[in-house]
């Protein structure tokens, strides 16, 4: 996990890579079905009003009729946030 704060005014990136069933140095610098990544960058417009982009990367299985394989999913969700700090 990473976090990049407070470098550049009302900028946050925020990234996170996940993976199970490490076995060598290599499984470190792949993706695969073991993966998880997920990115999100927000910028504050305002005090209470925040933009940004949310990227993640996973896996899903997939039961084609002759192989049984994972096949990747990318999704990108642009956002628009209301934050309130209490």
């Amino acid at each position: 996990e990473a976090h990049i704060a407070r470098l550049i005014p009302n900028l946050t990136l925020h990234a996170v890579y996940d993976k199970q069933n490490i076995r060598n140095f290599g499984d470190i610098r792949t993706l695969d079905d073991r993966s998880v990544v997920m990115a999100e960058i927000q910028y504050r417009l305002h005090a209470y009003l925040v933009v940004g982009i949310d990227y993640r990367w996973t896996f899903v299985f997939d039961e084609a009729p002759d192989i049984l394989t994972y096949r990747p999913i990318e999704r990108i969700y642009p956002k628009v946030v209301f934050a309130c700090v209490f």
